[in-house]
């Protein structure tokens, strides 16, 4: 029995509106997508403390605070831009996109050679940011992304199979090329999808914990697999299964608390962004615009997407942040959203950052809202939003092509529905005009 909260919508049959219990505003709150940030910054401090891992050195007061500041404004934001629209009928599927990314995933297995996962399989080198048709690939790869989450969500409406094998399909397609990184992103998009088209009981709560720890692990299970073909293939030595130990320089109370190593890619994943960021700060010496004051790098390599910002700054002759001078370890890249814009550019990129994360995820609301793609492109913002703890995912086109794509198709749709809307009216009052006699 649903609660006096809980709505269902007409449309979709689906219960939706706040989840169960005595804070039904708190719970709308905690379904905007800019509530991810503050709980990230929250659970990533928490393991933080567990210290697992050597490379994580204790926190700076101005990256505490820096922390602390951007969780308070996100957390204001999540109240003023609550997720409490109530989804409509999703967007039907069209069989003309599935066998699109279909002919490409051929056309690229073709170029590439063979199967990419076959490959890594068979000890076959492969190189995943290789493939791909030149010209085609990051676009193809938003594509997919975008289609995948619109697949799950049209299922969640329907109920068909065949809206479920087009979602698996995509699932399929995108793991044949060992890309865990696009895989990520559409696992989490639709849990983000589920959560906000389907009331929560406690039993799928407990269900959704129990798929978000599997993937966790397997995530790890898939690391550990990669890293011993990547050590084989440059040592002809194969590999240990612990060699992530290594690799994450495990600590003594990782190692005596008799965990299975595959949980350390996750936790390394987890906490070494902020020991990243915790490194920018430090780089930038205390000071407001750090030591170089890079504000034009920041805005062209930081600020908009690299497919667009790379070309202006080779044009323009404006360098890239070389992260390498405070990373804790030269394979421990990432470092959040705000790292290399704390490194260049100190506090004010850092900011800057956060401000243009805002802005983004505000536009984005309001060309969305009322269409029927609404979940898909809160589920994508959300992605981005969840995703951009590890890494600048404004900056990083193959996620944040997949918004762009979703924005526009909304438009497209709510332009339709305007147009369609004004002709049905029009013909009304053609019909019922009266004579003149």
């Amino acid at each position: 029995m649903m609660s006096r909260a809980a709505t269902r919508d007409r449309g979709t049959g689906l219960e939706t509106g706040p989840l169960p219990g005595m804070f039904p505003q708190a719970s709308a709150v905690l379904r905007s997508p800019f509530a991810l940030m503050p709980l990230w910054i929250l659970a990533a401090g928490v393991l933080y403390l567990l210290g697992w891992s050597d490379l994580l050195t204790p926190l700076r007061a101005d990256t505490g605070l820096f922390l602390g500041v951007v969780a308070v404004a996100f957390a204001i934001l999540a109240q003023r831009h609550p997720g409490d629209q109530q989804p409509r009928s999703a967007l039907p599927l069209n069989s003309g996109a599935v066998a699109l990314i279909t002919a490409y995933f051929i056309g690229a297995y073709v170029k590439n050679g063979g199967v990419p996962i076959l490959q890594l399989l068979s000890g076959a080198e492969y190189d995943v940011y290789a493939f791909g048709i030149d010209g085609l690939h990051i676009a193809m790869l938003c594509f997919t992304g975008y289609y995948g989450v619109r697949a799950f969500r049209v299922f969640l409406d329907t109920r068909r199979l065949r809206d479920l094998a087009v979602f698996g399909w995509v699932i399929v397609l995108l793991a044949t090329i060992a890309n865990r990184s696009a895989v990520s992103f559409l696992v989490v998009a639709c849990m983000i999808v589920y959560l906000r088209v389907r009331r929560l009981s406690a039993t799928w709560i407990v269900m959704l914990v129990v798929v978000g720890v599997v993937f966790v692990y397997g995530f790890g299970v898939f690391g550990d697999l990669r890293l011993a073909h990547q050590i084989e293939a440059a040592t002809g030595v194969p590999a240990a299964r612990d060699a992530v130990l290594r690799f994450s320089r495990a600590s003594e109370g990782f190692v005596a608390s008799g965990l299975s190593p595959s949980w350390l890619w996750s936790y390394t994943y987890f906490t070494t962004p902020v020991a990243n960021l915790n490194a920018a700060f430090g780089h930038a010496a205390g000071q407001l615009c750090s030591q170089t004051c890079g504000l034009p790098t920041v805005v062209l390599y930081d600020f908009i997407p690299d497919v667009i910002g790379e070309r202006l700054g080779g044009v323009l002759g404006v360098e890239d942040f070389d992260k390498s001078v405070f990373l804790v370890a030269p394979d421990v890249t990432a470092s959040t959203l705000f790292g290399s814009a704390v490194g260049a550019a100190g506090l004010v990129g850092g900011l800057g950052m956060a401000c243009v994360l805002a802005v983004v995820a505000i536009v984005a609301l309001r060309l969305l809202a009322g269409s029927r793609l609404y979940v898909e492109g809160v589920a994508l913002l959300g992605t981005i939003i969840f995703f951009s703890f590890f890494e600048n995912m404004v900056a990083y086109t193959s996620l944040f092509g997949q918004l762009v794509i979703v924005v526009v198709r909304a438009q497209l749709d709510l332009w339709s529905e305007r147009r369609s809307g004004s002709l049905r009216s029009s013909t009304r009052a053609f019909v019922w005009l009266p004579e003149r006699g």
